[in-house]
């Protein structure tokens, strides 16, 4: 990538993630001057100039000697939650651990305690701590952590302490009443445990809980463990190494894992807000899906270097009217197959009525409709065509490029792979619907490897497939489209493939009489990319 294309997507990028936490104030209002007052040590301690790229091993053995362990929570964004358990499960080998939260109150610890034994079950818990009233943040996302807890047999230690308001003197006496709990617990802890906390994302700044911890206990090791700060990102990718998971270490015991870009958490944010608070809004148009979709294609046309300059409209799952007016414009075979799409939360582009559906505003399917529409547009598609036996193969092309387009919106989506395609197909009872569409996913899978390894079955006739609904092959190609759009993704990332080759991929006609000889010439192409060496060749890179 030129100096000017990095220039160009790394401020359409900026510009998108502003645009993102502008929708989030219209629902939040403007940010207060004390809000932005106790943001400022966080600010400064994430946005320090000298940091090294660690691994998962320095940082575990860093991490395993101490006393306390602060994690930052962005409490909207279920990849936070994840990735703490994530890291919890590593630290589980070393140590004993009590897991202290900010979701619960203090004073329901001995709620906090009867659940964790098993003497009160999961509705009553959320109903006595008031999580939907006092919390508020998906319980599903959390759950996991509690979940491994009890399986571990670990402790866990509530530390909210309820505030009626939102103030600097508000947030630094929870900060204040929280590090006495955390001190407490870790002072009477035995030597082969260790104190993890997960709180919001500011309060663990150094000169927040980590100071007010000192305070109750001058001689405590504490050490911090930061996600995805925004200045860190666009860092890594002036340097082209955005797609890479990292480890960055600031100090002895200070760590940050960088594993996704900024616009998603805001955008989980947004998402939440727009769940959970709609009845605040008076213009209830804050969202637009249509902006927020044409941002992202003018980010992939930049990476790309693409010329798509077309008017579309997207609709979304919160405006459904638009499935009638449709009704009057396609066949009776189209409109009962776009109505199947929407019922079973499938996006679309239409390119003869220049019209999308996204199904959900999240940046995963927002990206995903994008990398259809841009493919659409650059490839020339005149109609959209029902998922059946006879576009199996176009269907899994189209979902193979926006998979790959998508990646380079979030490098850190991820395709399901063979084994554990063939292990989902096995826990399949005899009944379940999905078991048609992995089943078909492998078949197909199968016969593709034939003809990639066996020039002389290029030619030969397709195996004929029971299948006859749309939505199964549209699950079927989604599945493979995946797994190809990831390969693609990494072979790009490596060098494998030139910008050159994959912008031929993306203007090939899906609707032209040679289109099944182009993907066999593609499974070809993108079979050679072996994906083990290509990702040590991106982390040497990295």
């Amino acid at each position: 990538m030129s100096l000017g294309e990095l220039r160009v997507g790394l401020n359409l990028r900026k510009e998108m993630l502003q645009k993102l936490k502008n929708q989030v104030r219209l629902y939040l209002g403007k940010e207060s001057s004390s809000l932005r007052r106790y943001a400022l040590p966080y600010k400064k301690d994430i946005e320090r100039p000298k940091w090294t790229i660690s691994s998962d091993e320095q940082m575990l053995k860093a991490l395993k000697s101490l006393d306390i362990v602060l994690g930052g929570d962005f409490h909207a964004f279920p990849q936070a939650q994840r990735s703490h358990l994530r890291l919890l499960r590593s630290l589980s080998a070393h140590k004993k651990l009590i897991l202290a939260v900010e979701c619960v109150p203090s004073a329901q610890q001995a709620v906090l305690d009867d659940y964790m034994s098993n003497l009160l079950n999961e509705k009553e818990f959320l109903r006595k701590v008031g999580w939907d009233k006092v919390w508020g943040f998906p319980w599903e996302q959390y759950k996991p952590l509690f979940e491994w807890l009890k399986k571990n047999k670990g402790r866990c230690v509530a530390l909210n302490q309820i505030k009626n308001s939102v103030s600097y003197k508000s947030l630094v006496e929870r900060d204040r009443h929280a590090a006495q709990i955390i001190a407490h617990a870790a002072k009477n802890k035995k030597t082969e445990e260790l104190v993890y906390v997960i709180f919001g994302d500011l309060h663990i700044a150094r000169e927040h809980l980590v100071k007010h911890i000192k305070t109750k206990w001058k001689t405590a090791q504490v050490g911090t463990v930061y996600l995805n700060p925004e200045k860190l990102y666009f860092q890594f990718y002036k340097k082209n190494q955005e797609h890479m998971s990292s480890i960055v270490q600031f100090s002895k015991n200070e760590f940050c894992l960088m594993e996704s870009p900024p616009w998603v958490k805001w955008q989980s944010y947004l998402m939440y807000l727009n769940q959970n608070y709609d009845q605040f809004i008076e213009d209830d148009g804050t969202v637009d899906y249509s902006d927020h979709v044409q941002s992202l294609v003018q980010i992939l046309s930049a990476d790309l270097d693409l010329k798509v300059h077309d008017n579309f409209t997207v609709y979304s799952f919160n405006d459904l009217d638009f499935v009638e007016i449709l009704k009057e414009r396609l066949n009776r075979q189209e409109f009962s197959t776009l109505k199947t799409c929407v019922g079973n939360d499938f996006s679309f582009y239409l390119p003869q009525e220049k019209v999308a559906f996204l199904s959900r505003g999240t940046v995963n399917y927002s990206a995903h409709l994008s990398g259809l529409i841009v493919h659409a547009i650059v490839a020339g598609k005149k109609k959209w065509s029902v998922p059946s036996e006879s576009t199996f193969e176009l269907w899994i092309w189209q979902e193979a490029v926006a998979f790959f387009l998508s990646k380079l919106i979030n490098p850190n989506r991820k395709a399901v792979r063979m084994d554990d395609l063939k292990k989902q197909l096995e826990a399949f009872s005899p009944n379940d619907k999905g078991e048609d569409a992995l089943r078909l996913a492998l078949d197909q899978k199968m016969q593709d490897l034939l003809i990639v390894y066996d020039s002389a079955l290029a030619g030969v006739e397709k195996n004929k497939r029971a299948f006859h609904d749309a939505i199964t092959y549209l699950k079927a190609a989604k599945i493979l489209g995946a797994m190809m759009g990831e390969k693609i993704f990494i072979g790009y990332k490596a060098g494998h493939l030139s910008k050159a080759q994959i912008k031929k991929f993306l203007i090939q006609s899906v609707e032209s009489d040679d289109f099944y000889n182009f993907y066999v010439q593609t499974l070809k192409t993108v079979d050679k990319i072996d994906l083990e060496p290509s990702l040590h060749r991106l982390k040497k890179k990295s």
